[in-house]
Formats: structure tokens, sequence, C-alpha cells
């Protein structure tokens, strides 16, 4: 992999991942906007600030940790001030109020993805993979066995291929055992016998395939597709939630490791694939932020609902605990999966050396 290829790999991991987090914040900044309430710091990043700028009431920061970015409506010396003089922790807003904050952030990256999408229908048309070959990834058992780019797949095991869903189905039904994939590659047929390898997600070969697009899309077929885009991807994140719930299995859960590898990798396949990634990231972003786990935004919507429902606010001794050990086990998650995703990187580059 050359330099030029790293450093734009690098600098669109950046500038994908960067703006869902600003987007996300920005949606609760506009929340707060819309009742003319104020922000007291609105930061990029966690912990101390690497660059900060007062304007008007509101500090605005770009933070050391780059793994998120808050809003926070009131000074914190306020806030401990009133909580030691019996006061509560929390702004005094209304139910109504905290509810369209803690939703601006979630529907901020749903807009975010619609948009990302009707762009790419506008300029490009609605892409689907083929099952032809656009690259084979370092280090896996595509590459031992000698698979190249431009290779078409014409036949797994005793599955005849036409499209790229047709060769996906094969793959997982074939699990880890060794497969037999023939392939067309400048009009001579090949056959490799290959074996998966776990990353601890799934089995994988190692090959990404290429995209053909449909011409650009009219405007209003764009405006449509893109939303119906945008609730598919909805939907697929919810469907992939209850999963692992309900098999109580987190391998197929990304931490900021893997996402960005793979947003490091898709940022040299080209912009339309690009701008789709982020679009389906910031989907998945929107999604996980309305789970009603601490601190995520999800927790305050509940909030938010038992008040204007109950028409009394949930107890701070309650909320205090909650948050607590919510937090610490969002945080033992996610350091578990961030282990993991090192290890898989670690790991796939060892094995075959």
């Amino acid at each position: 992999m050359s330099w030029s290829t790293m450093l734009a790999g690098f600098a669109g991991a950046i500038a994908g991942l960067g703006p869902l987090v600003f987007f996300h914040e920005l949606g609760h900044f506009a929340g707060l906007k819309i009742y003319k309430l104020p922000v007291h710091i609105f930061s990029l990043g966690f912990g101390s600030a690497l660059i900060k700028k007062k304007i008007g009431q509101t500090e605005y920061r770009i933070s050391a940790i780059p793994l998120g970015g808050y809003v926070m409506p009131e000074d914190p010396l306020k806030v401990e001030a009133r909580h030691k003089s019996g006061g509560s922790l929390f702004p005094s807003f209304t139910p109504w109020q905290n509810l369209v904050m803690a939703l601006g952030g979630p529907c901020a990256n749903l807009l975010l993805a619609a948009v990302l999408f009707f762009i790419v229908n506008c300029f490009w048309g609605e892409s689907h993979p083929i099952p032809v070959i656009d690259q084979v990834m370092q280090n896996t058992p595509a590459q031992q066995a000698g698979l190249t780019n431009g290779d078409q797949i014409i036949r797994m095991n005793d599955v005849e291929i036409t499209n790229w869903q047709q060769f996906s189905t094969a793959a997982a039904i074939n699990g880890n055992n060794q497969a037999s994939i023939a392939v067309v590659r400048k009009g001579v047929t090949i056959l490799f016998n290959i074996t998966p390898v776990f990353d601890g997600s799934r089995h994988i070969i190692g090959i990404k395939p290429k995209f053909e697009s449909n011409n650009p899309l009219s405007v209003i077929d764009s405006l449509y597709l893109s939303v119906i885009r945008t609730v598919r991807e909805s939907v697929n994140v919810l469907l992939a939630l209850k999963s692992v719930v309900f098999s109580v299995n987190a391998g197929c859960l990304t931490g900021p490791v893997s996402i960005i590898s793979q947003t490091f990798s898709i940022a040299s396949d080209g912009l339309a694939s690009f701008l789709t990634f982020i679009a389906i990231l910031s989907v998945n972003f929107a999604v996980f932020n309305l789970l009603p786990i601490p601190p995520l935004d999800g927790t305050r919507i509940c909030m938010a609902l038992y008040e204007i429902i109950f028409r009394n606010p949930m107890k701070e001794s309650i909320i205090i605990p909650v948050y607590k050990y919510g937090v610490i086990g969002l945080l033992i998650v996610f350091a578990i999966i961030t282990l993991r995703d090192l290890s898989n990187i670690i790991q796939l580059s060892e094995i075959f050396h």
C-alpha cells in the first residue's frame, strides 16, 4: 500500500467519522436553541480542550479524546453549587424540552444519512455489488489461494453464482469449511480451494466486490429512494440489535477500531462507496443512540416520556444509580469490543505470515 493511499485512507476516516459526531451534537444544540435555551459548551471529543473559542454564551471546543462529543446546557460549577444547596443535578427544563433536545441528535444523523443517499442517487444512481472481485485483501485466504482483482466468480461449491447475494448466501452456508470457488479470468475458468477464517464476527475469504451503478436518478426519484433507503437501513439495524439481544452474541458488534479500519479501507474505493458507507454508519449511530442505556440519548427520551405520562419527573435517587452503572457497563462492553477488534486485526495479519 502506497503512502498516498494510506494518507487518503486516514484522511477519509477522519472526514467520514467527524461529521457523524458533529451533526449528532448539532442536533442536540438545535433542540436547545428551538426553545431559546442556553448552551454552555459544544464539544467534539471528550477530555481536555485542544482548541476552544467562546462565541456569545457558548464555548466551542475540539477536545483530546475523539470518541464522541457533548453539548452541555449549564456551567458544571453552577450545577454543583445548586446540588450542594439541595437542588437538582439536572437543568430545570420541561419534559418536552428534554424530549426535543434528546431526539435532536439521532434525528440529525438520520437526516445526514438521507442527504448522503440523495447525493449518491443524484450523481451515481443506486449501486449494487456484482460477483466480480474488485479487491483482494492482504493476508487473507483469498490472497493465499491466488485470487486476483477482476476475477469473475461463477460457482461456489455446487451453487451457480450470477449475483453477489448468491455468493454471500453460499459463503454464509459454507462457514469455515473448505470451499471450491470457480472464477473466470481472461476467458479461462480456474478452480480454487479456499478455507475461510473467522474474524470474530463472521467467516471471511478476503475479497471485496465490484459495484455497478445505475444511471444517475432524477431529483424526485433520488429524494424518494433516499428516504426509503434510510428507513430500510434503520430497520436492518434494529433487526441486528434484536439478534444480538436474543442470541446473547456480541460478535456482530464493532467498536471504533473496526469502524476506523473499515472507513480507512472504503475511503480509497471511490466517493460513491465512501458516501454510502458513511450514510449507513450515520443510521447505525442514530439507532444505537436511541437505546435506553445510559448515557445514550434513549435514556433521556425515556425520562422525558415518563415525566410527560406521569406528570412527575423520575426520582434522582433512581436516575443517578442507573446512570452510574449504565455508564460502567457500557464502558466495559466498549473495552471488550475494542480489545477484540485489535486482537482480530493482529491475528489476521499474523495467520498468513
